[in-house]
């Protein structure tokens, strides 16, 4: 391998390695929600999963202001107009630190491979670590 192909191949473990790291991360946010945020709340409007409220309920919010302050800082959104899917709590992500370690293992031992070891040797790897489940 040549300079320009190690150096490629570098970035290409790093960025496979962020890349796992990343949806770790992203599973372990979703673990630690305890209810649906506004981003969660416009996509189920956008997807179709969201009911519109019954027409007194909808009045009910439109009549809600009853303060100066409601007037001038709580306008009716369209979120307060749905009804959405209840919120079911993701599981824990477990040996979350073991797993991050593990994949910084395997990028480290991937690095080391592309360093000193033969380059067909390490296509293999890099695809199997692709592919590979943390």
């Amino acid at each position: 391998m040549n300079r320009e192909q190690r150096k490629y191949t570098l970035e290409r473990i790093e960025h496979i390695a962020q890349r796992k790291r990343d949806e770790l991360d992203i599973l372990a946010k979703r673990a630690e929600k305890t209810r649906w945020n506004e981003d969660d709340l416009r996509q189920f409007i956008l997807n179709g999963e969201a009911t519109i409220k019954k027409y007194d309920e909808l009045v009910a919010i439109i009549q809600r202001p009853k303060t100066d302050h409601d007037l001038r800082y709580r306008h009716p959104s369209y979120i307060d107009f749905y009804d959405y899917p209840a919120f079911t709590p993701e599981s824990p992500v477990e040996n979350y630190n073991d797993r991050r370690a593990a994949i910084n293992a395997e990028a480290t031992r991937l690095k080391d491979t592309c360093l000193l070891g033969d380059a067909v040797e390490l296509i293999e790897q890099l695809k199997a670590f692709e592919e590979k489940e943390f």
